[in-house]
């Protein structure tokens, strides 16, 4: 009981459906990957303010702002690409940037990195 040029269309929705799975899973994975992405961000951004705050807690004390933001950024899982200290021991800034890795399937490594400044500096009059 077959039509007349229908004959050609069996297991055309089959097809479609198979289409239709595999785009919901590709916009399923392409969504994961971007919370992992801003969960990356969002850990590297408080490694960061973590680092330096307490190296300019540290530096308002005289000790060195660099080797303790290096290690709290490595007690968050981040590693300290950068460190600057500028001003006196009164007035300063302690601007740190850290580099957070991330682990994913298939041996990809991606890097995300955040900055942060802390210090102590008198407002202007």
């Amino acid at each position: 009981m077959n039509r007349v040029g229908q004959r050609g269309e069996r297991g055309a929705a089959s097809l479609l459906v198979s289409a239709a799975v595999a785009l919901a899973m590709v916009i399923t994975a392409v969504g994961l990957l971007a919370g992992v992405f801003a969960a990356a961000q969002r850990d590297a951004a408080n490694a960061a303010d973590l680092a330096a705050l307490s190296g300019a807690s540290v530096y308002s004390r005289g000790g060195s702002a660099c080797e303790v933001a290096a290690r709290i950024a490595a007690e968050n899982g981040a590693h300290l690409a950068s460190c600057r200290v500028s001003g006196d021991s009164f007035d300063f800034v302690v601007a740190v940037s850290v580099d957070h890795r991330l682990a994913l399937p298939l041996g990809l490594a991606p890097t995300v990195r955040a900055s942060a400044e802390a210090g102590r500096l008198e407002p202007l009059q």
